[in-house]
């Protein structure tokens, strides 16, 4: 059977498949890639409801369900897709994470995974990069970058906060999310609009 190109996993933040997933679906879309996104959580939640939907996801769901879901998805696209590419932002970019080192994940980028550094022991086994504003509330991201040395994994800090890179939220930084735009296009090779991942 005719394996198709390149898919890209989309993992979301707490909030769920809101409008900001949809907008890098649709930017993904547009470099040739195929997107799946996997729903991670039952509901879609508002930003004012940050705390609520952050409080459900560690109660009810967690990110070793999270991670499984994930993973069964990047298999099942494996038999559909030559290469499958993972995207992830806050609690979807440490998902990514999780499943870095799957043979299946071609290669990993991870907007802002406060929690990756509860999962240090995890070695990827292709290309990850790991992109964080400089001014993250929950930890320090330059000791966070300083001690970070894993093969496979590069880690680069903005300007901005968590959620640079959403133009939805109060947070966007809108030269750094164009920054990042420019080093995820680096990272996933894209060259032209179709057929050459």
């Amino acid at each position: 059977m005719r394996k198709w190109k390149a898919v890209v996993v989309l993992l979301h933040e707490i909030y769920g498949l809101n409008d900001h997933m949809k907008h890098y679906e649709k930017w993904l879309r547009q470099q040739g890639f195929e997107v799946v996104i996997p729903s991670l959580i039952p509901s879609v939640f508002s930003y004012k409801e940050e705390e609520v939907a952050y409080e459900s996801f560690m109660n009810e769901i967690g990110f070793q369900s999270a991670s499984k879901h994930a993973r069964e998805v990047i298999e099942e696209c494996s038999r559909t897709f030559e290469r499958v590419y993972v995207v992830g932002f806050s609690i979807g970019a440490t998902i990514a994470w999780m499943c870095s080192p799957m043979p299946e994940v071609k290669r990993t980028v991870c907007f802002y995974g406060s929690r990756i550094r509860d999962y240090g022991e995890i070695r990827p086994q292709s290309p990850t990069l790991l992109l964080y504003g400089e001014s993250e509330p929950s930890f320090p991201v330059e000791e966070f970058i300083r001690h970070i040395k894993i093969e496979h994994v590069t880690v680069l800090s903005v300007a901005g906060s968590h959620g640079f890179a959403d133009p939805f939220s109060k947070r966007f930084h809108k030269p750094s999310y164009e920054v990042a735009l420019s080093l995820l296009s680096d990272h996933l090779h894209i060259k032209q609009k179709a057929g050459q991942h």
